[in-house]
């Protein structure tokens, strides 16, 4: 299991982020590794990404998933960064066997948003075109930690690399009901975000997490559970996520499927 706030909803973020991780990883077997083994390299950042284990829970954690999912689907040429602003829970990482005997595994200790800003030179500096790589870039804040600006420079800098955002709705419009109406929404995340596909699973516990990922590559594939954002369900989710309850108020006890349309429009 993916480390989690509750047994249930460490079940549920297990599976979305493993599936998510397997769906890319064979997107990018099926345009690259069939044309040439070793010639092309997947890119895989993970944010907020912990110690790889959850004591607590008894599961282990996103990256540790992700070396599990590379090895489920055969991918050999990776590069996978994973980062946190806990020294402690990097340290707890490194030393991770499955971590620590893999050299296509690297470890940061740094603020998210200012790691996000290195990423580009990254992929540089392992002799790979940025413009070109395939890839993803996960955030999963416990709270509302989301580095919005640095990920629309990154959609820009590195345009194929899918983004995937683990989104607490609750927490979110808890901070706008408290702090004003100028804090970020999911609709302005999406709206920034330079990506041309979107895709929206539908939320879990009483925090309302959902999963977003954002592709410039309408690949026929989508993550088993996942809605694409355009469609009536995946409005649906995007209104759930996205509105406070006096705004659904405000918009009336349902939103209308046009009006959800009409709302969100600007996120493409």
């Amino acid at each position: 299991m993916i480390q989690g706030q509750s047994d249930i909803i460490t079940e549920e973020k297990e599976r979305g982020l493993s599936l998510t991780f397997q769906d890319n990883l064979w997107v990018f077997k099926r345009l690259f590794l069939k044309f040439s083994k070793s010639k092309y390299k997947y890119f895989h950042f993970d944010l907020n990404c912990g110690s790889g284990v959850n004591a607590e829970v008894g599961c282990i954690g996103s990256p540790i998933a992700f070396i599990d999912s590379a090895n489920k689907v055969g991918v050999e040429s990776f590069y996978a960064a994973f980062c946190d602003n806990d020294a402690g829970a990097i340290t707890v990482l490194s030393n991770n066997v499955k971590v620590s005997t893999d050299d296509r595994c690297n470890c940061f200790v740094e603020d998210n948003n200012t790691f996000v800003k290195k990423i580009r030179n990254i992929i540089i500096e392992n002799g790979e075109n940025p413009d070109k790589v395939i890839g993803m870039v996960l955030s999963d804040p416990n709270g509302t930690a989301v580095p919005i600006d640095a990920l629309v420079e990154l959609s820009i800098a590195v345009p194929r690399l899918d983004i995937a955002i683990h989104w607490n709705s609750v927490a979110f419009k808890r901070v706008r009901g408290a702090f004003g109406v100028d804090r970020p929404t999911l609709e302005l995340a999406l709206s920034q975000i330079k990506k041309s596909h979107w895709f929206i699973r539908e939320p879990i516990g009483k925090w309302q997490w959902t999963m977003l990922i954002g592709r410039n590559c309408g690949f026929p594939s989508k993550p088993e559970g996942f809605y694409d954002l355009n469609s009536s369900a995946g409005q649906s989710i995007f209104a759930k996520c996205n509105y406070t309850a006096s705004e659904f108020k405000e918009f009336g006890a349902v939103l209308p499927s046009s009006s959800i349309h009409k709302q969100s429009a600007m996120c493409f």
